[in-house]
């Protein structure tokens, strides 16, 4: 991956939805929900130390992003530590901003705060008017089974929990891989996580945006199902002695199972 230090180029026309302010990091909360973490635009903000910003907060977050640096530039990364430059980014959906703390506190300026006022425009302007339901991903996150996958993790164990799945020694809670327990599922694999796993971090305060890990399963003992947490929380989460954020989107904790509502 290069890591030059050509400074970045102006803001061009909005193109396709997609904000034009660039650079930015556009973190994945949900399907069609982003964040948008603006970054500085001088000479002391070259592009490697744009890609170092962008990495420690995916490490912390530990939610996919993109480092918008043009509309045909496009640093994508994951959480596992993968990175792919492309020539787009992220684009519709919609957009949050002012809600994740960044792991570096940044230099206020009169053009970061005019494209601050850019991105709060965009995001008037893009968003849907009224309510609009955010489920998460309504297969948790599952892939089709292999023949030997299928053979061996189908059915229950005598306790009745999912073939597959074994206890953490260390918080009692299930983890693994096995069948969904969502029946218009059933032939779909998906991954168990235990409250061990739970590795989402502000990169604020360092604290946990929730009990569970986002964007993953878990399995529940008092049901015998398996349900998701979508990543919402770390839109609502406040580090401690800070203000509460200002009024926005209602972003409840939402686990899906059968029909995205629940628990």
């Amino acid at each position: 991956m290069s890591t030059d230090t050509t400074p970045l180029p102006g803001i061009p026309h909005e193109q396709a939805g997609s904000f034009p302010g660039f650079p930015y990091l556009v973190t994945r909360i949900a399907p069609a929900l982003y964040h948008i973490n603006l970054l500085p635009r001088d000479e002391q903000y070259a592009r490697g130390r744009l890609y170092d910003i962008a990495r420690r907060q995916v490490r912390i977050n530990r939610l996919r992003a993109c480092l918008a640096l043009d509309y045909d530039a496009g640093l994508f990364l994951e959480p596992d530590g993968g990175e792919k430059l492309m020539p787009r980014i992220p684009s519709g959906g919609t957009v949050e901003y002012g809600r994740l703390v960044l792991c570096e506190p940044l230099p206020e300026t009169e053009e970061l705060a005019a494209r601050r006022n850019l991105l709060r425009a965009f995001a008037a302007r893009h968003n849907k008017e009224g309510t609009t339901l955010f489920f998460g991903d309504l297969l948790k996150g599952g892939r089709c089974p292999t023949e030997e996958e299928r053979s061996r993790l189908r059915g229950r164990q005598d306790n009745g929990v999912p073939l597959g799945l074994s206890r953490c020694p260390a918080c009692g809670e299930w983890r693994g891989e096995c069948f969904d327990t969502l029946h218009l599922n059933a032939d779909l694999i998906v991954s168990v996580s235990c409250r061990c796993q739970n590795d989402n971090r502000c990169a604020g305060c360092g604290n946990t945006f929730a009990a569970r890990r986002l964007n993953a399963n878990y399995y529940c003992e008092a049901d015998g199902m398996i349900w998701h947490l979508a990543g919402f929380p770390a839109l609502a989460h406040t580090c401690p002695g800070l203000p509460k954020k200002s009024a926005g989107p209602d972003f409840r904790v939402i686990h899906v199972n059968r029909t995205g509502t629940g628990a």
